[in-house]
């Protein structure tokens, strides 16, 4: 049978392994998202220049 340090152990390693993980996913989803903006402003920024003219 397994002690109860034993177990709270055993979570705070799962706990601490679970943070770098969910910090390479949201790293991972602002990439995508940059380049969804990026493809976003190519297309929309193709066009006569009109929409940021200074005039």
């Amino acid at each position: 049978m397994l002690k109860r340090g034993t177990i709270e152990t055993v979570d705070a390693e799962i706990t601490a392994g679970m943070i770098p993980q969910r910090a390479r996913d949201a790293e991972n989803r602002a990439e995508l998202q940059s380049v969804k903006w990026t493809a976003e402003g190519a297309v929309k920024g193709s066009g006569d220049g009109s929409e940021y003219s200074a005039t």
